[in-house]
Protein backbone atom coordinates (compact mmCIF):
# COMPACT_ATOMS: atom_id res chain seq x y z
CA UNK A 1 0.00 0.00 0.00
CA UNK A 2 1.29 3.42 -0.94
CA UNK A 3 1.85 5.85 1.92
CA UNK A 4 0.54 9.32 1.14
CA UNK A 5 3.50 11.16 2.61
CA UNK A 6 5.69 10.39 -0.41
CA UNK A 7 3.59 12.59 -2.70
CA UNK A 8 5.58 15.39 -4.33
CA UNK A 9 5.21 18.31 -1.93
CA UNK A 10 5.83 20.83 -4.68
CA UNK A 11 2.16 20.35 -5.48
CA UNK A 12 1.08 20.84 -1.88
CA UNK A 13 3.42 23.77 -1.40
CA UNK A 14 1.96 25.68 -4.31
CA UNK A 15 -1.56 25.71 -2.89
CA UNK A 16 -2.72 29.17 -1.93
CA UNK A 17 -6.05 30.30 -0.55
CA UNK A 18 -6.41 32.73 -3.46
CA UNK A 19 -6.03 30.05 -6.15
CA UNK A 20 -8.94 29.94 -8.55
CA UNK A 21 -9.80 26.29 -7.92
CA UNK A 22 -10.78 27.03 -4.32
CA UNK A 23 -14.47 27.88 -4.46
CA UNK A 24 -16.02 30.53 -2.24
CA UNK A 25 -19.64 30.59 -1.11
CA UNK A 26 -21.68 33.32 -2.74
CA UNK A 27 -22.03 36.35 -0.50
CA UNK A 28 -19.49 35.33 2.13
CA UNK A 29 -15.76 34.89 2.64
CA UNK A 30 -15.88 31.32 3.93
CA UNK A 31 -13.76 29.02 1.82
CA UNK A 32 -14.86 25.58 0.79
CA UNK A 33 -12.22 22.89 1.25
CA UNK A 34 -10.19 21.69 -1.68
CA UNK A 35 -11.21 18.19 -2.78
CA UNK A 36 -7.51 17.47 -2.74
CA UNK A 37 -7.62 13.68 -2.64
CA UNK A 38 -10.27 13.47 -5.33
CA UNK A 39 -8.15 15.65 -7.58
CA UNK A 40 -5.20 13.28 -7.26
CA UNK A 41 -6.82 9.88 -7.38
CA UNK A 42 -6.80 7.94 -10.64
CA UNK A 43 -7.99 4.45 -11.57
CA UNK A 44 -4.52 3.15 -10.74
CA UNK A 45 -4.18 4.80 -7.33
CA UNK A 46 -3.92 2.22 -4.51
CA UNK A 47 -6.72 2.86 -2.03
CA UNK A 48 -7.37 1.22 1.31
CA UNK A 49 -11.06 0.29 1.43
CA UNK A 50 -12.45 0.28 4.96
CA UNK A 51 -15.53 -1.66 6.02
CA UNK A 52 -17.24 -1.78 9.40
CA UNK A 53 -17.00 -5.00 11.38
CA UNK A 54 -20.28 -5.15 13.29
CA UNK A 55 -18.80 -7.67 15.71
CA UNK A 56 -16.42 -5.01 17.14
CA UNK A 57 -17.92 -3.25 20.16
CA UNK A 58 -17.43 0.36 21.19
CA UNK A 59 -15.88 -0.91 24.43
CA UNK A 60 -13.21 -2.73 22.41
CA UNK A 61 -12.43 0.45 20.47
CA UNK A 62 -12.01 2.42 23.69
CA UNK A 63 -9.68 -0.31 24.95
CA UNK A 64 -7.54 -0.01 21.82
CA UNK A 65 -7.35 3.77 22.28
CA UNK A 66 -6.46 3.47 25.95
CA UNK A 67 -9.45 5.53 27.04
CA UNK A 68 -12.37 5.01 29.39
CA UNK A 69 -15.75 4.24 27.74
CA UNK A 70 -17.70 7.41 27.10
CA UNK A 71 -14.66 9.72 27.23
CA UNK A 72 -14.97 10.50 23.51
CA UNK A 73 -17.98 11.36 21.39
CA UNK A 74 -19.32 8.67 19.08
CA UNK A 75 -17.98 10.38 15.97
CA UNK A 76 -14.41 9.63 17.05
CA UNK A 77 -15.17 6.00 17.85
CA UNK A 78 -16.96 5.56 14.53
CA UNK A 79 -13.73 6.50 12.72
CA UNK A 80 -12.04 3.31 13.93
CA UNK A 81 -11.95 0.30 11.63
CA UNK A 82 -10.57 -3.20 12.15
CA UNK A 83 -9.62 -5.37 9.20
CA UNK A 84 -6.77 -7.59 8.08
CA UNK A 85 -5.82 -7.91 11.77
CA UNK A 86 -5.04 -4.19 11.98
CA UNK A 87 -6.73 -1.16 13.48
CA UNK A 88 -7.09 1.99 11.39
CA UNK A 89 -8.18 5.51 12.27
CA UNK A 90 -10.00 7.25 9.42
CA UNK A 91 -10.65 10.90 8.61
CA UNK A 92 -12.96 11.63 5.72
CA UNK A 93 -12.69 14.61 3.44
CA UNK A 94 -15.62 16.95 4.02
CA UNK A 95 -16.60 20.58 4.36
CA UNK A 96 -14.97 22.00 7.44
CA UNK A 97 -15.22 25.77 7.38
CA UNK A 98 -13.17 26.43 10.52
CA UNK A 99 -10.18 24.49 9.17
CA UNK A 100 -10.68 24.03 5.40
CA UNK A 101 -7.21 22.54 4.89
CA UNK A 102 -7.40 19.96 7.67
CA UNK A 103 -6.61 16.99 5.41
CA UNK A 104 -3.60 18.82 4.02
CA UNK A 105 -2.57 19.64 7.60
CA UNK A 106 -2.43 15.92 8.38
CA UNK A 107 -0.32 15.11 5.32
CA UNK A 108 2.03 18.05 5.76
CA UNK A 109 2.42 17.41 9.49
CA UNK A 110 3.44 13.79 8.92
CA UNK A 111 5.86 14.76 6.13
CA UNK A 112 7.49 17.62 8.05
CA UNK A 113 7.77 15.57 11.25
CA UNK A 114 9.75 12.90 9.44
CA UNK A 115 11.85 15.56 7.71
CA UNK A 116 13.08 16.71 11.15
CA UNK A 117 13.41 13.10 12.39
CA UNK A 118 10.39 13.24 14.66
CA UNK A 119 8.64 9.83 14.63
CA UNK A 120 5.11 10.22 13.25
CA UNK A 121 2.27 8.22 11.75
CA UNK A 122 1.96 7.66 8.01
CA UNK A 123 -1.23 7.86 5.98
CA UNK A 124 -3.00 5.71 3.42
CA UNK A 125 -5.44 7.05 0.87
CA UNK A 126 -8.63 5.40 2.08
CA UNK A 127 -12.34 5.22 1.44
CA UNK A 128 -15.53 3.87 2.96
CA UNK A 129 -18.76 3.06 1.17
CA UNK A 130 -19.79 6.73 1.07
CA UNK A 131 -16.64 8.85 1.55
CA UNK A 132 -12.96 9.25 0.78
CA UNK A 133 -10.19 10.37 3.11
CA UNK A 134 -7.00 9.25 4.82
CA UNK A 135 -6.28 6.51 7.33
CA UNK A 136 -3.41 5.73 9.69
CA UNK A 137 -2.62 2.47 11.42
CA UNK A 138 -2.94 2.18 15.18
CA UNK A 139 0.63 2.54 16.45
CA UNK A 140 0.17 0.91 19.87
CA UNK A 141 2.10 -2.33 20.35
CA UNK A 142 2.63 -4.73 23.25
CA UNK A 143 6.23 -3.55 23.53
CA UNK A 144 5.12 -0.36 25.29
CA UNK A 145 2.69 0.95 27.86
CA UNK A 146 0.95 4.11 26.66
CA UNK A 147 -0.21 7.13 28.63
CA UNK A 148 -1.90 10.42 28.04
CA UNK A 149 -0.22 13.19 30.00
CA UNK A 150 -2.94 13.24 32.67
CA UNK A 151 -2.30 9.52 33.27
CA UNK A 152 1.38 9.97 34.14
CA UNK A 153 2.28 9.95 37.85
CA UNK A 154 3.66 13.51 37.66
CA UNK A 155 0.40 15.03 36.41
CA UNK A 156 -0.29 16.70 39.76
CA UNK A 157 3.07 18.51 39.60
CA UNK A 158 2.56 20.14 36.19
CA UNK A 159 2.18 23.92 36.17
CA UNK A 160 -0.34 26.19 34.50
CA UNK A 161 2.15 28.81 33.34
CA UNK A 162 3.69 29.14 29.90
CA UNK A 163 7.21 27.93 30.53
CA UNK A 164 9.28 24.78 30.17
CA UNK A 165 9.02 23.70 33.81
CA UNK A 166 6.70 20.88 32.80
CA UNK A 167 9.36 19.57 30.45
CA UNK A 168 11.79 19.29 33.35
CA UNK A 169 9.15 17.49 35.41
CA UNK A 170 8.58 15.01 32.58
CA UNK A 171 12.31 14.40 32.35
CA UNK A 172 12.29 13.29 35.98
CA UNK A 173 10.60 10.08 34.80
CA UNK A 174 13.50 9.21 32.47
CA UNK A 175 15.90 6.39 33.32
CA UNK A 176 19.14 8.19 32.39
CA UNK A 177 20.58 11.29 30.71
CA UNK A 178 20.32 9.77 27.22
CA UNK A 179 16.63 9.19 27.81
CA UNK A 180 16.23 12.77 29.05
CA UNK A 181 17.96 14.19 25.96
CA UNK A 182 15.87 12.19 23.51
CA UNK A 183 12.59 12.96 25.26
CA UNK A 184 13.46 16.66 25.35
CA UNK A 185 14.47 16.68 21.69
CA UNK A 186 11.24 15.00 20.56
CA UNK A 187 9.04 17.23 22.72
CA UNK A 188 10.69 20.43 21.47
CA UNK A 189 10.56 19.27 17.86
CA UNK A 190 6.84 18.58 18.21
CA UNK A 191 6.28 21.97 19.83
CA UNK A 192 8.31 23.71 17.12
CA UNK A 193 6.39 21.90 14.38
CA UNK A 194 3.03 22.76 15.96
CA UNK A 195 4.01 26.43 16.19
CA UNK A 196 5.31 26.43 12.63
CA UNK A 197 2.02 24.96 11.38
CA UNK A 198 -0.08 27.20 13.68
CA UNK A 199 -1.52 24.10 15.34
CA UNK A 200 -4.42 24.93 17.65
CA UNK A 201 -5.48 21.50 18.83
CA UNK A 202 -2.62 19.58 20.46
CA UNK A 203 -4.97 18.63 23.27
CA UNK A 204 -4.77 15.85 25.85
CA UNK A 205 -6.00 13.13 23.49
CA UNK A 206 -3.73 14.27 20.64
CA UNK A 207 -0.47 13.43 22.40
CA UNK A 208 0.64 10.18 23.98
CA UNK A 209 3.68 8.98 25.90
CA UNK A 210 5.13 5.49 25.75
CA UNK A 211 7.22 3.56 28.27
CA UNK A 212 9.05 0.52 26.97
CA UNK A 213 8.17 -2.40 29.20
CA UNK A 214 11.60 -4.07 29.07
CA UNK A 215 13.68 -0.96 29.85
CA UNK A 216 11.23 1.63 31.26
CA UNK A 217 12.53 4.07 28.61
CA UNK A 218 10.17 7.06 28.30
CA UNK A 219 9.39 8.94 25.10
CA UNK A 220 6.48 10.49 23.28
CA UNK A 221 4.71 8.06 20.99
CA UNK A 222 4.45 8.54 17.24
CA UNK A 223 3.16 12.06 16.58
CA UNK A 224 -0.36 12.16 15.16
CA UNK A 225 -3.31 14.46 14.56
CA UNK A 226 -1.83 17.46 12.75
CA UNK A 227 -5.19 18.84 11.62
CA UNK A 228 -6.92 22.03 12.81
CA UNK A 229 -4.15 24.47 11.91
CA UNK A 230 -5.03 28.06 11.12
CA UNK A 231 -3.89 29.74 7.91
CA UNK A 232 -2.69 32.94 9.54
CA UNK A 233 -2.26 34.53 12.96
CA UNK A 234 -1.37 37.77 14.64
CA UNK A 235 2.28 38.66 14.06
CA UNK A 236 3.22 38.09 17.70
CA UNK A 237 0.97 35.48 19.23
CA UNK A 238 -1.47 32.63 18.66
CA UNK A 239 -3.94 30.88 20.96
CA UNK A 240 -2.80 27.24 21.15
CA UNK A 241 -3.42 24.07 23.08
CA UNK A 242 -0.46 22.10 24.32
CA UNK A 243 -0.59 20.06 27.54
CA UNK A 244 3.20 19.88 27.82
CA UNK A 245 3.72 23.62 27.88
CA UNK A 246 0.71 24.42 30.02
CA UNK A 247 -2.02 22.41 31.77
CA UNK A 248 -4.78 24.84 30.89
CA UNK A 249 -6.85 24.12 27.79
CA UNK A 250 -5.21 26.98 25.93
CA UNK A 251 -2.59 29.67 26.32
CA UNK A 252 -1.07 32.53 24.38
CA UNK A 253 2.25 31.51 22.89
CA UNK A 254 4.69 34.02 21.45
CA UNK A 255 5.88 32.79 18.07
CA UNK A 256 9.17 34.69 18.21
CA UNK A 257 10.27 32.98 21.43
CA UNK A 258 13.43 30.86 21.48
CA UNK A 259 13.14 27.30 22.67
CA UNK A 260 16.61 26.00 23.44
CA UNK A 261 18.25 22.75 24.40
CA UNK A 262 21.89 22.05 25.15
CA UNK A 263 22.57 21.09 21.53
CA UNK A 264 19.86 22.71 19.43
CA UNK A 265 17.91 25.91 19.06
CA UNK A 266 14.40 25.85 17.64
CA UNK A 267 13.28 29.30 16.53
CA UNK A 268 9.78 30.19 15.42
CA UNK A 269 9.74 33.10 12.99
CA UNK A 270 6.85 35.49 13.47
CA UNK A 271 7.02 36.54 9.84
CA UNK A 272 3.43 35.57 9.02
Amino acid sequence: MLFFNIINLSLIGNIDKNDSFIKVDDGCDIMKPIMFLQNLITDETPILELKNDVSISKQKKYQVLGLSPGSLTNRYIERMYYQNLKWFYYKKEEKKYGYPFYILDELMGSYLAKAIELPAVSFYIAKTKDSIGIASENFRTEQFDYYFIQQLPINGLLENRFNLTNLEILKSLCIDSNNENQLQEHILKLLALDLYMLQKDRGYVNLQFQIERATQYLDISLAYDFSNCVDEADSTSILIKNPIVVKKISTICRLSEYITTSNNVYYMESNL
